[in-house]
């Protein structure tokens, strides 16, 4: 065989090679960019979803309808009262309630922290809303149930520990079936979660 020949085959064979190489090095770019777009796809729907989650849950425990199968667990105290016992399971029941409420915020922080590294540093910030509902919800139930039992342990002071409007305030962050405050601010939350994560969405 000719040596130009042979050069000449050498020569298309490097192309090809190369040209091989080329088309390999584009389908791995191609790959990594469509399985970031899934990804960011699927950490951006787990956020609305279980935003949403929260939400739900949130309403249940904050239901006005409390039962008493709800404390069936709570460890009845010593010398407990009859009018202590009815306190002390409405703060036991509204505490359970919040578990779910809790697991679900922990959930959310876990996908925050996921999104701070996969999508961008800001969007771990869209919880937060979250979880000042959360905590405003625990301290309202922990300040109202504490007062209320002070108050029946101590029938003989008139004297109270906290206004009448603040009672009605911790109240009305306790209980509610309707739309307030706290569930238009969730969805406040949850709508501006949706409007910052539409780009990986695609909606």
């Amino acid at each position: 065989m000719p040596k130009c020949l042979i050069d000449l085959i050498s020569i298309i064979s490097d192309i090809l090679v190369g040209a091989a190489a080329i088309m390999a090095i584009i389908g791995l770019q191609q790959w990594r960019v469509e399985l970031l777009g899934k990804t960011r796809f699927e950490l951006a729907r787990k956020m609305v979803l279980l935003a949403q989650e929260f939400r739900d849950k949130l309403f249940y425990a904050r239901n006005p309808a409390t039962f008493g199968g709800e404390a069936k667990q709570r460890v009845i105290q010593e010398n407990e009262k009859p009018e202590e016992s009815i306190i002390l399971n409405e703060h036991y029941t509204r505490l359970q309630r919040l578990q779910g409420l809790q697991e679900t915020l922990r959930h959310l922080h876990e996908a925050s922290w996921e999104a701070e590294i996969i999508l961008k540093p800001e969007h771990a910030e869209l919880i937060k809303p979250f979880e000042e509902i959360y905590s405003s919800l625990l301290t309202a139930i922990n300040k109202f149930y504490s007062f209320e039992l002070i108050r029946v342990r101590n029938p003989a002071t008139n004297v109270s520990l906290i206004s009448e409007k603040e009672k009605e305030r911790l109240h009305e962050t306790i209980d509610c079936i309707g739309e307030d405050t706290i569930s238009k601010n969730t969805d406040s939350a949850i709508e501006k979660l949706k409007v910052n994560l539409k780009k990986y969405l695609g909606k």
